[in-house]
């Protein structure tokens, strides 16, 4: 007997395997980019570790990575930020101040896409 998933804390909807439509909407929209020739090297799902060296072992599971213009970049795919998305994230900066850190969310029509501060 299969058990009812349960609903997610934020209302977010699991489409094709991503944990919400707008996620799935943007990866899409990254894999057109790709084949564009826009950016390369799109993963998807990618373990980052963010904690200082000697300290218990941190890690952001960033949505998207790529390279756009010879640069890395870390995006991740938010409709809401929780206190510890907000840790997580300044450490990522952190740890990786070479890397482009973006922040995308659904908006009217598309995606409002934000590099992090």
């Amino acid at each position: 007997m299969r058990r009812a998933r349960r609903q997610s804390k934020y209302g977010a909807v699991r489409t094709g395997g991503y944990d919400s439509r707008g996620e799935a909407a943007r990866a899409a929209e990254l894999r057109t980019l790709q084949e564009a020739g826009e950016i390369s090297e799109l993963r998807e799902q990618v373990p980052v570790v963010v904690s200082p060296d000697g300290c218990k072992r941190i890690t952001l599971r960033a949505d998207f990575t790529y390279i756009e213009n010879g640069r890395e970049v870390v995006e991740d795919f938010k409709g809401f930020e929780t206190p510890e998305f907000k840790l997580k994230w300044k450490l990522l900066r952190w740890k990786r101040p070479e890397a482009v850190l973006r922040i995308s969310r659904r908006a009217r029509g598309g995606f409002v896409v934000e590099d992090a501060a």
